[in-house]
């Protein structure tokens, strides 16, 4: 049955972690597609990160997101930001590649790290405000930030691919969901192919775009901070937050703000980039590789580990 945003929007009376046993495998899951969701993420990991990047920069308008955020103080300068995404993505990076429903290996402890610290930030500011934070929908939110844009435009972000290594993701992304503590029934990758496509379109067109229009008092902010941690890795200013947004307009085809001319250049030089990547498989697999390397360097001298 096609998943609604209204029923997942009851998800946010429930706490984010339905306090599922880490060390039962879900009856649902199938290993192999599990395996192969991992293998076409590594086969595309610059493009996963551009997306990821994107979304993340764009996702922080969403209130229930950037709340959790600014409490723990822990992005909100550009240093401090860049450990705490660089820790982001080397978790995901983990994930990606580790058996998780071992509970021995190192996949699996970062996962369950990921969801003690969810849990721990909930219960504080439950408590510190009465209200609850961290839910079954906010859960759901952030699921669709991580691979929403894959599953919906992978074109648009350099991905060439069938719809089946799609599916594959998503069956990958549900048992994501599973062990971080989110139930089935607010899992917006428990469902087909088709079912999973159409609820992220309904959270891009009534939960992402309403909110980048008008975006709570914080987003700028924190966008740009986020973006400049990224700066701090180059030495010099490559990326801003008004190209990053102009691209995620263009993936999803809408028509793109008025840029200065350095962000017009910055713009076009992710489209160029992109471009590359789409025609030329050669590179993008050098390009990956690249990448791995450099990242794993980073997080090594920023002293950033699972």
């Amino acid at each position: 049955m096609q998943m609604k945003l209204e029923d997942l929007q009851k998800g946010r009376n429930r706490p984010g972690d339905s306090g599922a046993c880490h060390d039962q495998i879900p009856a649902w899951l199938d290993s192999e597609q599990f395996v192969k969701g991992q293998q076409f993420f590594h086969k595309h990991i610059v493009c996963h990160f551009l997306v990821m990047y994107c979304s993340l920069a764009c996702g922080l308008s969403v209130v229930n997101l950037l709340v959790p955020l600014v409490y723990t103080s822990k992005s909100d300068t550009p240093r401090k930001a860049l450990k705490r995404y660089l820790s982001t993505f080397r978790h995901l990076l983990e994930w990606h590649s580790g058996d998780i429903w071992d509970c021995q290996s190192k996949a699996h402890k970062s996962v369950m790290t990921v969801r003690n610290m969810h849990n721990t930030v909930a219960e504080a500011m439950n408590q510190d405000t009465g209200n609850l934070y961290v839910s079954q929908y906010d859960m759901a939110l952030v699921q669709y930030g991580f691979m929403g844009a894959v599953i919906l435009y992978p074109k648009k972000f350099g991905i060439t691919c069938q719809v089946q290594e799609l599916e594959d993701y998503i069956h990958f992304w549900r048992g994501i969901g599973y062990l971080l503590g989110t139930e089935d029934k607010f899992n917006i990758c428990s469902g087909t192919y088709s079912q999973t496509v159409q609820i992220c379109k309904d959270i891009e067109k009534y939960v992402l775009l309403p909110s980048l229009q008008t975006p709570p008092k914080d987003f700028q902010n924190m966008s740009k901070t986020f973006v400049r941690s990224l700066n701090l890795l180059v030495g010099y200013n490559l990326f801003s937050t008004h190209s990053t947004y102009a691209y995620f307009f263009y993936s999803l085809g809408l028509s793109i703000p008025a840029l200065t001319l350095p962000d017009l250049l910055r713009y076009l030089l992710l489209r160029l980039l992109v471009f590359l990547i789409w025609v030329s498989p050669m590179f993008e697999k050098w390009l990956n590789q690249r990448f791995k390397i450099v990242f794993r360097f980073i997080c090594k001298h920023h002293k950033v580990y699972v």
